[in-house]
This record gives C-alpha cells, structure tokens and sequence, in this order.
C-alpha cells in the first residue's frame, strides 16, 4: 500500500544510492542510514532513512523530500 501511494505521487523507482550512516551523540545505539532516491516523476530526490537499533532491527523508516542536511 505504502509503495502504491509513493508511486502514484512521484512515480516509478529508478535509482538509491547510499549517502550516509549517521549515529547521535546522545543515544549511540541508533544508526540512522541515509540514502537518495530518485523517482520518475520527482524533478528532487527522495530521502529513505532507515533507523536502526544495536540489535540492527529497524524501528524507523521514512521517505521526505531530500536535505543536504540531517
């Protein structure tokens, strides 16, 4: 469902590349995984993080419009 809507508003997935791993200062066992997506119909990249704890699980995932910037 979430793929659907994702595409219905920016199109088909063409390219990720990996753009960093990030890990706070304040809580060290998350890594925050950052990578740019580009999409068909999207003249910006997408951000796709992933949020991960020190058992490597994911209890994060989202998908916004990119920043240089974390």
């Amino acid at each position: 469902i979430v793929y659907q809507q994702l595409k219905n508003q920016v199109g088909d997935f063409k390219s990720l590349k990996y753009a960093e791993t990030w890990i706070q200062v304040s809580n060290k066992s998350l890594q925050i995984i950052r990578l740019k997506g580009d999409f068909e119909k999207s003249n910006k990249n997408l951000e796709i993080r992933v949020v991960l704890n020190e058992s490597a699980k994911i209890v994060g995932f989202f998908i916004k419009p990119w920043s240089d910037m974390l």
